[in-house]
């Protein structure tokens, strides 16, 4: 039988795996491996954010990997702190094949003023 299979070994969880800007910037959910921005990013002038993110299960010993994700920022536009920037949904989820060679582009993003389009 595969022992992975099988509590706890199957039990992952995610956390960040580096420090510096990015534990500022960005919060990995312990359960999902969501990555979600923690602060504004427009307080910082950095075009590019390295978020390493450690994946690792409840096992005797604990296996874990750990993957970068590199976001990109674009400051071309200056925005005004009262504008309410945000993405059109709250959730993305992509799904990359195994063996996709690094620096493989997932998805990029667009940004809207939440106020000019809201739904209220």
């Amino acid at each position: 039988a595969d022992a992975d299979a099988t509590a706890p070994n199957n039990r992952i969880r995610y956390a960040l795996a580096g420090r510096g800007k990015a534990s500022k910037y960005f919060h990995v959910e312990p359960d999902t491996g969501a990555v979600k921005v923690r602060d504004d990013l427009r307080k910082e002038t950095d075009s590019e954010y390295t978020v390493d993110i450690q994946a690792y299960d409840q096992g005797d010993p604990v296996m874990s990997s750990v993957m970068s994700l590199t976001v990109y920022v674009s400051h071309s536009a200056i925005v005004p702190p009262d504008v309410r920037l945000g993405f059109p949904d709250t959730v993305y989820t992509e799904h990359v094949a195994e063996n996709s060679p690094n620096g493989t582009l997932v998805r990029t993003l667009p940004i809207w003023n939440k106020k000019k389009h809201s739904r209220d």
